[in-house]
């Protein structure tokens, strides 16, 4: 599991891939992360977005931006903990994400940039 903390707010990543939905002779890859947000700080915050940076086997470099986690935009209190899993399909066997979460912290309004700490997706068969 990978980890990161900004302005006492930890994200915790780990993933697996989705052989079912996988057809690696189509170039198909289906990864799921599972995202754990957890609020360390003293003050409630809001997840108001997210950018992800998706590299695809060695050269395929996408952005993904949007509103919210998975069409929420999460209020977390202190002490608390907001989770959610989500899917990735890649043209490869071999990629890797990161990014980061906007929020707001609510005592004030200040605006927030919470890194997502880089992740690999690997299928399974290239460990062999």
């Amino acid at each position: 599991m990978n980890s990161a903390t900004t302005c006492d707010i930890e994200i915790r990543v780990s993933t697996h891939f989705v052989d079912e939905h996988s057809v690696p002779f189509s170039d198909e890859y289906l990864f799921a992360y599972h995202i754990r947000i957890t609020n360390h700080s003293s003050a409630a915050i809001q997840v108001m977005s997210r950018e992800w940076h998706i590299h695809d086997g060695i050269a395929v470099k996408r952005l993904v931006t949007g509103d919210g986690l998975v069409g929420k935009q999460p209020h977390i209190a202190p002490g608390h903990t907001h989770e959610y899993v989500s899917y990735c399909n890649l043209k490869h066997p071999l990629g890797r994400m990161h990014g980061s979460f906007f929020a707001i912290r609510k005592s004030d309004g200040k605006s927030l940039e919470l890194k997502v700490p880089a992740f690999t997706l690997l299928a399974p068969h290239l460990l062999n």
